[in-house]
């Protein structure tokens, strides 16, 4: 697979040059492309706001509600309010059912994300108030 030049060095054959560079080309492509693909992952991620957006309000979600005997979609309004003067929001049927948690006094974040509210819902403490 060697072999030795007329200045006595020794190096490697052609063709056996050529498979490592192919080689390493590939595996350089696989690493970008992983790299490529984790970062298009981090971009899907939903952004965060800085303020609340009452629109959030009309999204739907499915839950149980202390008035049905079965899972439901409902406005998240129905189930949640939020209070512009203190910047929070609460969870009605929480506290309603005076739940130990924050949603039951106000929950409020320094970025907000929709799915904050759509996770509460499916929460133990959240189920446990809407029996």
């Amino acid at each position: 697979m060697a072999y030795e030049s007329a200045h006595g060095t020794r190096h490697l054959c052609p063709i056996l040059q050529v498979i490592i560079i192919l080689v390493s080309v590939t595996v350089l492509l696989a690493m970008s492309k992983r790299q490529c693909s984790s970062l298009s992952n981090v971009l899907k991620k939903k952004k965060c706001s800085a303020k609340f957006k009452p629109e959030w309000l009309d999204e739907l979600a499915e839950t149980e509600l202390p008035t049905a005997s079965k899972v439901v979609k409902v406005k998240l309004g129905d189930i949640f309010v939020y209070r512009e003067a203190t910047d929070d929001v609460v969870c009605k049927l929480c506290q309603e059912a005076k739940a130990v948690n924050d949603f039951s006094n106000g929950k409020r974040w320094d970025d907000w994300k929709i799915d904050y509210l759509k996770r509460h819902i499916s929460q133990k403490v959240h189920l446990d108030s809407c029996v």
